[in-house]
């Protein structure tokens, strides 16, 4: 068995790792006659940076098909290989009833919503979480089928909560299961408030690593297995022991192939569409922003910091033009809809009121761009002005830095990005809560020196080219395979959140807590809590 490029100095193989997510990492396309015509590699991090290992190990992907439905048990999985999907993928098809409440139910008006603390579009029904436990123990049928001796389990973000402690039923102990969660964490206070915290927050400490993108984030969790389930979180910093068994939390921020945005910024053709861009919009200043169409994305609240720009600053109106790329996402679910109809009729108001002759302040466009458009775009960009409300992340901050390989342009970073953790002190952030603080940001960014520019921009990319996507797959792996005792960095984190949040000595870790290894879990794991009974909806 190949070993992947991250463990070439292991003395052992690489134990096969089967993956577990929502979304699939591959999409067939199939002509008329049903043939497979072409297979489209998925967009997103997550996808780039674990198909190559899961190919060199003989991994497995598990996902949902959204293609698959059926009222027959038995047609419910599908499993492909061949062309050209370079690994196995099992596909667990979903039935009609269970996307509305598993999907669009549960996942984006309950969990999506509540760990963006977005309290007032959080829907907490009783028929959601049951097609959500029916499709989380779905999945952990399957990898539980699949899964051979020894197999290393990776579970991946919150459409898969339960899934963790669920294999914890059904296999072997000496399993070793990961999981990583991608969007914010919410605090004690907030998830409190919901029916199943308990139910949720069991269902992740299955899994003997768990990783977030902040330390914040990781704090919020570790607190809530403290609070709401008694669990030990002081003894052992950085790890969470509850009954005899211990789960260790690490903070991993994710990262871009920083190499292959960098690659393509560099070539001639790419450079010369960036040229076009300008031309074609005709602007002096540039400013870009990516997203998806999301609530949490804060593009509302961005249109309406722009409009107070050029009401304020009449110089920048025929000289700065904003574009957004907003791609729809969850169509089927109100709430996006009823947001897209409202920034559209914002940015419609902007155009009216400060549009001139030909000259536009707000280009807008929702069509999704292939890469190398993407990457033009950021090099035609003055300034790249990425501003959530709440994000896990944000990787369209590290493939802006990553792009600029002409060391040149200037990233505005909402201070509520999980990305400002690792680019905050060399971006211009802004809190998106403060309109004033975000028109400052955006004009400091347009006003910025050459210098300065440089200066910022070189740190920037400098952190991106050592935070790649492979960077973080080996730190999440060896979390998993070889859990050691949080290191110094890791506690410093943790402690500065639990210190700030607290204003007192109770969260202190002890300077000699015990470096042991802690047991492993088992399969007589308890038996999942009987859901509570759901508010009024």
């Amino acid at each position: 068995m190949n070993r992947p490029d991250v463990y070439v100095q292991s003395d052992i193989d690489f134990p096969r790792l089967l993956l577990a997510s929502n979304r699939e990492p591959f999409r067939v396309i199939r002509d008329a006659n049903g043939e497979v015509s072409r297979c489209e590699r998925s967009m997103g991090g997550l996808t780039s940076a674990l198909c190559p290992v899961l190919e060199r190990c003989d991994g497995v992907w598990v996902s949902w098909n959204p293609n698959a439905l059926s009222t027959d048990d038995d047609d419910l999985i599908r499993e492909q290989h061949g062309d050209g999907i370079p690994f196995p993928t099992i596909q667990v098809g979903l039935r009609k009833s269970e996307i509305k409440g598993y999907y669009n139910g549960f996942c984006n008006r309950a969990l999506w919503p509540l760990c963006h603390t977005v309290l007032r579009c959080v829907t907490p029904r009783l028929d959601y979480w049951q097609d959500f436990r029916t499709v989380n123990d779905r999945f952990a049928d399957v990898i539980a089928s699949r899964s051979k001796k020894y197999d290393v389990l990776w579970i991946h973000d919150y459409h898969l909560m339960l899934v963790p402690a669920a294999m914890r039923r059904r296999i072997d102990p000496r399993h070793r299961i990961g999981y990583f969660h991608h969007v914010p964490f919410p605090n004690v206070r907030v998830l409190k408030a919901f029916p199943w915290h308990r139910q949720l927050i069991k269902g992740i400490l299955g899994a003997d690593a768990i990783g977030f993108h902040t330390p914040e984030y990781a704090s919020n969790f570790i607190e809530c297995c403290q609070e709401l389930l008694g669990c030990d979180t002081r003894s052992e910093p950085g790890t969470i022991h509850h009954g005899k068994y211990g789960t260790i939390v690490r903070v991993r921020p994710i990262g871009v192939d920083a190499q292959s945005f960098a690659m393509i910024a560099n070539q001639r053709d790419v450079q010369d569409d960036a040229i076009q861009i300008r031309r074609k919009i005709r602007c002096e200043r540039l400013v870009l922003s990516v997203d998806r169409l999301d609530y949490t994305k804060g593009i509302l609240e961005r249109v309406e910091a722009i409009r107070a720009l050029f009401a304020r600053i009449p110089q920048c109106r025929g000289i700065v033009t904003f574009v957004q790329v907003a791609v729809p996402t969850r169509t089927d679910v109100p709430e996006y809809p009823q947001y897209r109809a409202k920034v559209e009729a914002a940015i419609d108001e902007l155009n009216g009121e400060f549009g001139h002759g030909d000259w536009k302040p707000f280009i807008y466009r929702t069509e999704p761009m292939k890469r190398r458009e993407l990457v033009a775009h950021y090099l035609a960009a003055d300034v790249a002005c990425i501003t959530p409300l709440a994000d896990g992340m944000n990787l369209v901050a590290s493939e802006y830095c990553a792009s600029r390989t002409d060391g040149d342009g200037v990233l505005v970073l909402s201070s509520q990005a999980g990305a400002a953790t690792t680019l905050g002190e060399h971006a211009v952030c802004v809190d998106m809560r403060k309109q004033e603080g975000v028109v400052t940001g955006i004009l400091r960014a347009l006003t910025m020196s050459e210098s300065e520019r440089a200066l910022r921009m070189g740190r920037l990319r400098s952190i991106v080219m050592k935070n790649t996507t492979d960077t973080w797959l080996k730190s999440c792996l060896d979390d998993i395979m070889h859990p050691e005792p949080a290191d110094a960095e890791q506690l410093a984190a943790l402690v500065k959140i639990g210190h700030a949040r607290q204003g007192h000595d109770g969260g202190r870790v002890r300077a000699g807590a015990p470096k042991s290894r802690h047991a492993t879990h088992s399969s007589s794991m308890a038996k999942r809590a009987p859901a509570g009974n759901a508010p009024p909806h």
